[in-house]
């Protein structure tokens, strides 16, 4: 940094922060460049814009510094009404998240998401900060750390401060955004996958799927072993298996109909699943027990977390927490809840299963944007011999098993894992 700056340097000198004297100081980065005063203002640093160098010499610059510390020490500066015209981070990422939530039709959960991501990680050094303050070295120093141990989490408050600062600048107050990735913080940092490569959530083997389905089966008083069960035989994801409700089945047509808000991927409309015949009896011995709107309803849990109502659905770590000590009591090495889908591929890439009726059935996108346009049908028949297929084998094992390792002789009648009245 050079000791003393003249009106003939200013146009050479290179991105950073330099101090001109008394308080003054010039700022330059990414194309523009701006004079503010560093001055204490009630016990607390202030910094105070003074003018665009475009519009602004150094010596008229210095001038107008002057004129401000000497507004401020009369008391005529209302440092109050400055700290509106531009808000800070902390003032200002809530209403912005919500507008972004707005415009990308974002669910509650994920609007909540997003803001405590900003409360555990970003807030702390960024909370008084003026908006327009934020610079390219802040968001490095914020996420670089980060990013080279939890480069997923780090991405993430990457990618939702660059959506908080594009609302900023359209609404006039940067220049700039400081964290968009490509030619910005993309020349500092390496991309996610060359800092730690991806790990695939962990499955079971097809047998020990069959074996956790066994257990879960005889412990469905829980709604969490309800949803596990639910999960494996339509190889579903987890939170729409949570949300089920009584409304959405149809036991004379065998199809869980699944809201289009519970999907992972948002089309705009409402998703078929059918059900294998083991679940549909499975459905119709839970109902009998109802305890609510949900299938997978928890039991109310008096005096914890205020209290649980019997309406609200399962919790988005309930499943996970009935999968581990399920997996312990048999002995095998706990796998995740998305896991599943992983052996249901598997399985059907074994058995020769169309790839187009595996990629529906996991409600995949496939496809250029032309296919998709034109590819309309849900194959929900051809999918539901599919799912057939898939819970007939592993009820298929279960029986093996408990047959010593012989499968039965005869592979058609009742093999839903249930005693006939």
């Amino acid at each position: 940094m050079k000791t003393k700056i003249t009106q003939r340097d200013i146009p050479t000198l290179e991105d950073g922060t330099y101090c001109i004297g008394n308080g003054l100081y010039f700022r330059k980065r990414e194309g523009s460049a701006t004079y503010f005063l560093r001055i204490q203002i009630d016990g607390r640093r202030r910094d105070i814009s003074v003018g665009p160098a475009k519009q602004l010499t150094l010596p008229v610059a210095k001038a107008a510094a002057e004129k401000l510390r000497s507004q401020i020490k009369a008391g005529e500066y209302s440092w109050r009404k400055e700290c509106k015209q531009i808000p800070t981070f902390g003032e200002f990422y809530v209403e912005a998240l919500d507008s972004i939530a707005t415009a990308r039709q974002w669910t509650a959960h994920t609007v909540a998401s997003r803001k405590r991501l900003m409360e555990l990680h970003v807030l702390q050094a960024f909370r008084r900060a003026p908006i327009n303050d934020i610079t390219r070295q802040d968001v490095l120093d914020l996420v670089g750390d980060i990013w080279f141990e939890r480069p997923h989490l780090g991405d993430r408050i990457r990618y939702t401060l660059e959506a908080i600062l594009s609302i900023a600048v359209a609404r006039g107050l940067r220049n700039d955004n400081p964290a968009v990735w490509k030619n910005n913080v993309s020349l500092f940092l390496p991309t996610r996958n060359k800092v730690r490569r991806p790990v695939h959530h962990k499955a079971l083997s097809f047998q020990d799927t069959a074996r956790v389905l066994a257990r879960l089966i005889e412990k469905d008083d829980y709604a969490s072993a309800k949803a596990l069960i639910i999960a494996i035989l339509t190889a579903r994801r987890t939170n729409e298996v949570r949300h089920v409700s009584w409304a959405e089945i149809d036991f004379d047509c065998a199809i869980w109909t699944v809201p289009d808000e519970f999907m992972k991927i948002k089309r705009g409309h409402e998703r078929r699943v059918p059900i294998p015949t083991q679940l549909v009896k499975l459905f119709a011995k839970w109902f009998e027990g109802r305890r609510g709107p949900y299938v997978c309803t928890p039991s109310t849990f008096a005096g914890l977390r205020g209290g649980r109502k019997a309406t609200n659905c399962l919790s988005e770590t309930a499943l996970l927490y009935c999968l581990k000590p399920t997996c312990a009591e048999l002995g095998i090495e706990a796998a995740t809840v998305h896991g599943f889908r992983s052996t249901f591929t598997d399985w059907c890439a074994e058995h020769g299963e169309p790839v187009e009726l595996v990629e529906l059935s996991l409600d995949h996108t496939s496809g250029n944007e032309v296919r998709q346009a034109y590819f309309r049908t849900d194959l929900l028949e051809q999918r539901r011999g599919l799912l057939q297929r898939y819970a007939d084998a592993l009820f298929d094992e279960i029986e093996k098993a408990e047959n010593g390792g012989v499968a039965s002789s005869d592979t058609t009648p009742n093999k839903e894992g249930l005693k006939e009245d």
